[in-house]
């Protein structure tokens, strides 16, 4: 029998499939970077079907955000929902196959050469399809729901149609039938305020309570869900067939917004841990640059040249600054449960923040804040040096986190898998130990 507010971690998949996306995430994200670098004057001119910032934008989208995504799925869809994942295998195949199709997908807009285009993104959807029926069997075997596990669900909808409508897009390219730009505006309704949204909102309704021991039920969110759901397909019928469902589109995604941040604000005020570490300050910055988010927007529309600033506040803001901050504690999280925990009760164990000191947090934080207000200070003022500088800076905070990362790694000790025992994590973050003879022996995986 489930109970509520426990997440037992045998439900987990091992340790090496989440990261191996985290990782690949980051590198993502540092080799978007390095893209906008050397091609800030697209940035700032904007040039949304140009190579450069077309391949810019699918290193965003499919290399660093949509990876990260799915490495969280794989660790908390079966936590969250209390439901095994069906299949690591299946896991690590889809991997492989997306991290070929987003190369040559990437490629292919680089170099802008069609057929690399259809063949990368024909690799990228079977390995999302495979993702999405490994998701598909473990949500059938789901025994507790949640407001997190109704996002997420809602988000691999909208991912298994903003990928279909990818491929179609690319397949235009080659044979062209239909206008490119409203299909456009439907995939990235469909991306943007589907798949990253909702997984981004549903993932911290669990994880921001869970790190700053928040007890406190969200009020709003519910209204959350409703208004960035509905706002989803509501914007994709208006942007393909009548702007008029646009209006509404908006109307509910502001509700989504407003909701998500009463929460947010609900979470922080009724926390027990005082203290709000650097990486939490960091995750809570997405929050704000969504609110920043919606004022450029409306700027924009009045001045065009606004459009890099929501660029660059959705993706190095919102989704950025949110993932950045969130890994800080996930990832030594996970590597203390899965290297360490078997062994409270026996020796010296080591406490999770000893393996990511909160020094080194600020020291992300720092250039990444800076960074992001670098950059939109440039966009906005059409300064091609604060933009690069600006720039830069983000890539050293990534950069950092990359190399405390690696420093956890190295510092991981072989223990008993503790996954596969009775270790128990309790909703506010806390580690119930496994008794002494309880640690099953490590069994094989599916």
């Amino acid at each position: 029998m489930s109970v509520p507010g426990v997440a037992k971690v045998q439900n987990a998949p091992p340790l090496r499939l989440p990261l191996t996306f985290f990782l690949t995430g980051l590198a993502g994200l540092v080799g978007a970077l390095l893209d906008l670098v050397s091609h800030p004057v697209d940035l700032l001119a904007f040039r949304v079907a140009g190579p450069a910032l077309l391949s810019t934008t699918h290193f965003l989208t499919l290399g660093f955000v949509s990876m990260v995504m799915m490495g969280a799925m794989y660790q908390l869809v079966p936590v969250v929902l209390d439901s095994r994942l069906a299949s690591v295998r299946l896991g690590f195949w889809h991997y492989g196959i997306y991290v070929s199709g987003v190369g040559l997908l990437i490629a292919g807009m680089a170099r802008w050469e069609p057929v690399l285009m259809v063949m990368g993104g024909s690799f990228v959807v079977v390995g999302v399809s495979l993702f999405l029926v490994n998701m598909a069997k473990t949500l059938r075997g789901a025994r507790l729901w949640s407001l997190s596990g109704y996002f997420l669900v809602a988000s691999l909808a909208c991912l298994a149609a903003v990928v279909g409508f990818g491929w179609l897009l690319a397949f235009n390219f080659v044979h062209p039938w239909f206008s490119p730009v409203t299909a456009l505006g439907v995939h990235m309704a469909l991306g943007l305020g589907g798949w990253f949204t909702l997984t981004l909102v549903g993932v911290s309704y669990k994880l921001l309570p869970m790190f700053t021991l928040a007890h406190a039920e969200p009020k709003a969110g519910w209204w959350a869900f409703g208004g960035f759901s509905g706002a989803v397909p509501a914007a994709a019928v208006g942007l393909w067939w009548t702007p008029a469902a646009t209006i509404p589109a908006a109307g509910l995604a502001a509700l989504g917004t407003v909701a998500y941040l009463v929460d947010v604000a609900g979470f922080l005020a009724t926390r027990r841990r005082r203290h709000v570490e650097p990486a939490i300050l960091l995750a809570l910055t997405g929050p704000t640059a969504l609110l920043t988010l919606w004022i450029a927007a409306a700027g924009a529309t009045l001045r065009p040249h606004l459009w890099p600033v929501v660029f660059m506040l959705f993706f190095f803001g919102w989704m950025g600054a949110s993932i950045v901050g969130y890994l800080q504690k996930i990832i030594p999280f996970l590597v203390w449960l899965h290297a360490f925990s078997g062994n409270m009760g026996r020796g010296k164990v080591p406490l999770m923040k000893d393996l990511f000191p909160e020094s080194w947090g600020w020291q992300v934080l720092g250039p990444y804040v800076a960074g992001l207000g670098m950059g939109v200070a440039g966009l906005t003022g059409g300064s091609t040096a604060l933009t690069v500088a600006g720039l830069g800076l983000l890539g050293l905070a990534v950069l950092r986190l990359a190399l405390a990362v690696g420093v956890i790694l190295a510092r991981r000790r072989r223990t008993p898998d503790s996954a596969s025992g009775l270790t128990r994590v309790l909703a506010d973050g806390t580690v119930v130990p496994p008794t002494p003879g309880s640690v099953e022996p490590r069994g094989r995986r599916p």
